[in-house]
């Protein structure tokens, strides 16, 4: 992190800064797979530090899909 990154996203920064539309924030806020989410007032925020884990978390996960046909 550095002096420009913001310590709390909001769930908008954050799907932007990783690259995923809403609609597929929401498909994983259902299914638990979210980074951590810090509520204040009613208001959504996602701490950086819980961001970087997730996406390290994730980066070692396969794509889960069909198999190619070769």
């Amino acid at each position: 992190m550095n002096l420009n990154t913001p310590v709390l996203l909001t769930v908008s920064a954050f799907c932007d800064a990783v690259g995923i539309s809403r609609s597929t924030w929401h498909k994983l806020k259902k299914n638990d797979q979210t980074p951590p989410v810090v509520t204040i007032g009613g208001i959504q925020r996602i701490r950086w530090e819980a961001v970087e884990g997730w996406l390290a978390e994730n980066e070692s996960k396969k794509a889960v899909g069909p198999p190619a046909i070769h």
